[in-house]
């Protein structure tokens, strides 16, 4: 018998089919499986693309009303002629674009300053700005001579695109300042002629005397400045990081945005966000491909914030939605205390430390969170919301859950964060100073770290193996201020969550 058996299992899968089975059904046995298996493959992707649609159906652009601070990308010229860049083979015609226009009258400069992404590679064309006063009633009227540009770049030369600034030289015997009247600038390579969908209006900033404490008594003490959003719809996160943030003293909030979720476009719209803090979305959309540009244009949109928030805020903060910029609470328990503490921060003997600072750097550490520790269980949200009932809890909150970071602190100008004084920046850059005004004592490396640090939320940057054996070290230092966090983030939710229909459900094991 067991030979048997043995010789039945030597037998090739056919030959063993034909003895068990008849040999025409065999036939319609293959035929049913092939039929199962194109129907399986139609419903996986009926199911793929009804998500996919439905995740783009969600991804709603937020646009505020337009105004004189507002706006989006416009290309001003492009070129007929092909160019090579290495990134992606031939590229046909380059793009010179512009996003928003500041008159620059500190320190004895008498400029218009545009935001603008321009071709790093090749000969660039000469551009001439032509400027405009007027109103609805009126129209635009030519203000005194077309006069050159200057094009100053930004770095990242390995794209094809950079953020620059677009400087266009005032005339000494025109003056813009002393007026009301509404300002306008044109763009082109030809000094005669100038297209006249593409005007920019020109944002007149405050002047306010420098000081050594740099406290101008602006509209807003503290700010931030969020990088561009792409497919963002962390609406609880969001609520968290605002509701923190607000603790902490920031009254203004300025985001670049190319897309976003339905329910974090609800939350932004909402009355309940906004009669506790002032949030501005721009929107940001690029006419060229990401990858032909550093991370969505970030070096203009830095540049954007800071000069936007010249004359309207006395420090800005530079984060992203998992950033927390989180002082000692035995130095400091808000920013305005943090910045009193600041003013003592040694700084390098060959700087004159009677100028007023440009920038604070602070360092960060990745709170990992795939590998971090946790306090009880999170929740993720649960849509339509079933229960009007519930409530939230220490465990949805993040700086509560993730307490495990790594040993390893990342060097100064290395994933490190900033807090600007916009008024002696001039180009803020990504991850340290870039330039500051002249008169200023430039950027402060906030060292040591125990006077605060970024907390920043986000996976290891390593593999399987590598997170076994990484370093970490248990930090509950943000624990000072969840009770608070939860409480004003609760309140935030009863407020949102019928508005934007949210709830909650266990996270699956």
């Amino acid at each position: 018998m067991r030979n048997l058996i043995a010789t039945f299992y030597r037998l090739p899968l056919t030959q063993r089919l034909n003895k068990v089975i008849p040999a025409k059904n065999i036939y319609h046995l293959r035929l049913r499986n092939i039929i199962i298996i194109l129907i399986t493959v139609i419903i996986l992707a009926c199911i793929t693309l009804n998500n996919k649609l439905r995740s783009e159906n969600d991804l709603k652009v937020v646009n505020e009303e337009k105004n004189s601070r507002q706006g989006d990308w416009q290309i001003v010229w492009e070129e007929n002629q092909e160019q090579i860049w290495d990134g992606s083979g031939p590229v046909k015609g380059l793009k010179f674009m512009v996003y928003s226009a500041y008159l620059d009258e500190n320190n004895e400069r008498n400029v218009i300053r545009i935001i603008a992404l321009t071709p790093t590679k090749g000969m660039l064309p000469n551009f001439f700005c032509h400027l405009f006063t007027g109103d609805d009633k009126t129209g635009v009227i030519p203000f005194g001579e077309p006069f050159p540009a200057i094009i100053e770049h930004s770095g990242y030369s390995q794209y094809l695109y950079g953020g620059s600034f677009i400087l266009c030289p005032i005339m000494p015997h025109l003056t813009l300042r002393n007026t009301t009247k509404p300002y306008f600038l044109a763009l082109s390579p030809i000094r005669e002629k100038f297209d006249g969908r593409r005007i920019l209006p020109v944002q007149k900033i405050q002047r306010r005397r420098t000081s050594r404490e740099n406290v101008f008594n602006f509209q807003y003490h503290f700010a931030i400045c969020v990088q561009p959003t792409y497919r963002y719809d962390s609406v609880l996160e969001l609520m968290e990081w605002l509701e923190f943030h607000r603790m902490m003293g920031v009254t203004h909030v300025t985001m670049y945005n190319i897309s976003m979720g339905a329910h974090v476009s609800c939350l932004l719209r909402s009355n309940a966000l906004k009669k506790n803090l002032d949030v501005l979305v721009l929107p940001w959309g690029l006419p060229i491909p990401s990858k032909q540009v550093h991370v969505n244009g970030q070096v203009a949109q830095s540049n954007d914030c800071l000069w936007r928030y010249r004359g309207v805020a006395n420090y800005v903060l530079f984060l992203d939605f998992d950033e927390y910029l989180v002082p000692n609470y035995t130095h400091a328990v808000n920013y305005a205390q943090l910045v009193e503490r600041l003013k003592t921060v040694p700084v390098d003997e060959k700087l004159n430390r009677s100028l007023p600072v440009a920038q604070f750097l602070f360092r960060s550490a990745f709170f990992g969170k795939d590998l971090a520790r946790e306090f009880g269980t999170r929740r993720k949200l649960a849509l339509p919301s079933t229960d009007s009932s519930e409530k939230l809890r220490l465990d949805d909150l993040i700086t509560f859950t993730r307490t495990e970071r790594q040993s390893f602190m990342y060097p100064a100008k290395v994933r490190s964060k900033f807090m600007s004084i916009p008024n002696q920046v001039i180009e803020p850059g990504v991850h340290y100073l870039e330039r500051s005004e002249p008169r200023s004592l430039g950027e402060v490396q906030v060292s040591p770290e125990e006077i605060g640090f970024v907390h920043h939320y986000r996976d290891y940057l390593c593999g399987v193996r590598e997170c076994s054996t990484l370093k970490k070290v248990t930090d509950n230092s943000a624990h000072f201020w969840v009770a608070g966090v939860l409480e004003r983030t609760e309140e935030l939710w009863k407020e949102v969550r019928k508005e934007c229909n949210l709830g909650l459900e266990m996270l699956q094991s």
